[in-house]
């Protein structure tokens, strides 16, 4: 009769599924980082901002470039990297999963293995239309328009950031919630998960988000929680 898994097996196997999809994004990261191609498609994306506005964008602080450039590659290097993610977790959750259940969350986690990619390119794209509409709505008559294109391209990178968050805080409380049964361990990781994410939002979001970070930190926190109710514990299951 195989041995039952404890606290620490269950953690150490999370780390294992977790560490190949973590490799594979920096991987990526770099690559794309110090790749012209990055830097192609960045003038690829300012040229729709121009195609739809009267005004120009401007750059004011060239070292913004450089940590925008990594920001972006971080942010492609994750997309790219999320179906595999979404993979190993359910590879990983799926012992944990009675016979009913299994259809139902192995359909939830093939939507949303796409649906960050997916909405990070949305957001990326639809960015310099909102932006350049915000610009027409308030340009005054005689005036023209000069934008700093970093602003631009920072708001599109913090939101993708903030739907990047939301998506990953949900998935991993929703795999706590199935391993590990009530109680302080329990809500202990899920404490550390809420700060880490948190840290990593405060330190991402760009100063166009000034003063909405702690807003964004709780909204992310409430929402994030109220979805991963949803799944069915570890208790609630057994009983």
């Amino acid at each position: 009769m195989p041995k039952e898994m404890g606290l620490h097996d269950h953690l150490a196997e999370l780390r294992r599924s977790l560490i190949p999809p973590a490799v594979l994004a920096a991987l990526i990261t770099v690559l794309s980082a110090t790749s012209d191609d990055i830097v192609s498609w960045m003038a690829w994306w300012i040229e729709l901002y121009d195609d739809s506005s009267g005004g120009g964008l401007s750059v004011y602080a060239p070292h913004d470039w450089y940590v925008l450039k990594w920001s972006a590659a971080i942010l492609f290097g994750i997309a790219c990297v999320h179906p595999f993610l979404c993979f190993n977790l359910w590879k990983f959750v799926e012992p944990g999963l009675i016979e009913d259940e299994k259809k139902t969350v192995s359909i939830l986690f093939f939507a949303v293995s796409f649906l960050l990619p997916i909405t990070v390119l949305a957001i990326v794209l639809a960015s310099p239309s909102i932006a350049s509409s915000a610009v027409s709505a308030d340009q005054i008559s005689g005036v023209e328009a000069a934008i700093d294109s970093v602003s631009i391209a920072s708001m599109a990178v913090s939101l993708s950031w903030i739907s990047v968050v939301l998506i990953l805080l949900t998935g991993l409380l929703c795999v706590v919630k199935v391993i590990i049964p009530p109680g302080e361990a329990r809500d202990g990781i899920r404490i550390r998960m809420h700060v880490i994410f948190a840290g990593i939002l405060f330190l991402i979001l760009s100063n166009g988000f000034e003063g909405m970070r702690i807003i964004i930190i709780i909204s992310i926190a409430i929402m994030s929680e109220a979805i991963s109710g949803l799944v069915p514990a570890q208790s609630e299951k057994s009983s």
